[in-house]
């Protein structure tokens, strides 16, 4: 197989995450440099409703702070160090915790890249299906056809299939009848087997 042809199959989890603190902008753009077509990263939501690309629902991890993401205000996160400290030291330090926006910035330098947006189920709980898929799906509609938003719940996947975004990918978690049932009916892009 080509370098090129590798390089179109090629997902980067969470950004160059073996080299780079995961969900960053340093991660996410060594990954498209690297020749990542697709870079997959996670969004959860601030306290005040700002999308922001982080994993976990606490911050601890990946930013030294005991706190929820969902329990921040996007000032607070901002302020943050996302270098995950742990992993890393100090080598990035000043690393800002991105919001959902700034990384898709990144589309525009890189017009062959596809990014899989995947929604934290924390997130969805909290706000709910709707207001959640409302502002996935105006934050996504600038990119049609270089997003796919990817989650567990398929309840958001069909409301933002409402809304007009229609590159979706569901991840499931058991192969069953019923999950077929539910995939054929949703017809996701991509399904995504976790376990």
């Amino acid at each position: 197989m080509s370098r090129e042809a590798a390089a179109g199959r090629l997902i980067a989890h969470r950004g160059y995450s073996a080299r780079y603190p995961e969900n960053t902008l340093v991660g996410l753009r060594t990954a498209l440099q690297a020749g990542a077509n697709y870079v997959e990263f996670d969004v959860q939501f601030s306290a005040d409703g700002v999308p922001v690309l982080m994993h976990d629902a606490d911050l601890l991890r990946t930013t030294g702070l005991a706190a929820r993401v969902d329990a921040c205000s996007i000032e607070t996160l901002q302020a943050l160090t996302a270098g995950e400290p742990a992993r890393f030291g100090r080598r990035f330090v000043g690393e800002p915790v991105p919001t959902l926006r700034d990384a898709l910035g990144l589309l525009a330098q890189w017009p062959e890249a596809c990014f899989l947006v995947e929604i934290k189920s924390e997130t969805i709980e909290r706000l709910g299906v709707e207001p959640v898929a409302a502002r996935l799906a105006e934050e996504l509609a600038a990119w049609p056809g270089r997003c796919i938003l990817i989650a567990f719940d398929e309840r958001v996947l069909a409301a933002v299939r409402r809304l007009g975004l229609r590159r979706i990918g569901w991840v499931i978690e058991h192969v069953d009848a019923a999950a077929w049932h539910t995939a054929e009916s949703l017809r996701p892009e991509l399904l995504i087997c976790d376990y």
